[in-house]
């Protein structure tokens, strides 16, 4: 098998299960992959700063690995009391962020930010009593989509503002920004669209268990 090399510019990245990971340039032919230790699950990761940083679990522990060649990973652990998990992450306003919580809509969100992927600062506390998971950014905004309709945006990624009165009947899934627009797929079928993150227009809904994932 011939010798990888580092990563070239303009990758796609793909982790998940048992620490798997692995870049494609085409989305079709996948290289550099490894696997990391049983149980130890990826569920999100970021480009910034000239590296990829995977965000995931591992027993009680969030578990985060950064590396800027695609072949030697710096991973890094952080308490999370079997329940305080990170569930998604991105890249902006020049930081690496991770955002969870307790899945049991019991509240108590955070962010935890890091500049380069290894040093991560102290979990910053955030309101409200459902999970962001997925985001977008555009139009200098940072906007996450979450559990029970949660909606929310934030200019610099550590204080976010929801779209007020927020129902389980608008979850969205996933978000992605393109020609200035924030468009959200999710549940039954569901469509919505957005320029600030706050006020989401043009609401289209498909068939029951129809779900836009």
């Amino acid at each position: 098998m011939p010798e990888e090399k580092p990563l070239a510019a303009n990758v796609f990245v793909a982790a998940g299960e048992d620490g798997w990971r692995a870049f494609s340039t085409d989305g079709q032919t996948w290289t550099h992959r490894q696997t990391g230790k049983e149980g130890e699950t990826f569920l999100a990761a970021a480009f910034g700063a000239g590296r990829c940083v995977v965000f995931g679990r591992h027993g009680g522990d969030n578990h985060f690995a950064e590396t800027a060649d695609g072949l030697t990973w710096q991973p890094t652990k952080r308490d999370a009391q079997y329940a305080f998990f990170v569930r998604g992450g991105t890249y902006f306003g020049k930081r690496f962020l991770g955002l969870g919580g307790d899945s049991g809509g019991n509240g108590k969100l955070f962010v935890i930010a890091s500049s380069d992927g290894a040093a991560w600062d102290k979990a910053i506390d955030l309101p409200g009593k459902h999970l962001l998971r997925r985001f977008a950014q555009g139009n200098n905004l940072l906007v996450g989509v979450g559990d029970y309709g949660r909606r929310a945006v934030s200019s610099d990624g550590l204080v976010w503002k929801d779209v007020p009165h927020y129902k389980p009947v608008d979850s969205l899934i996933d978000v992605a920004f393109g020609n200035g627009v924030f468009v959200g797929g999710g549940l039954h079928g569901l469509r919505m669209r957005s320029v600030d993150g706050l006020e989401w227009t043009d609401r289209q809904v498909g068939e029951e268990g129809e779900h836009i994932n």
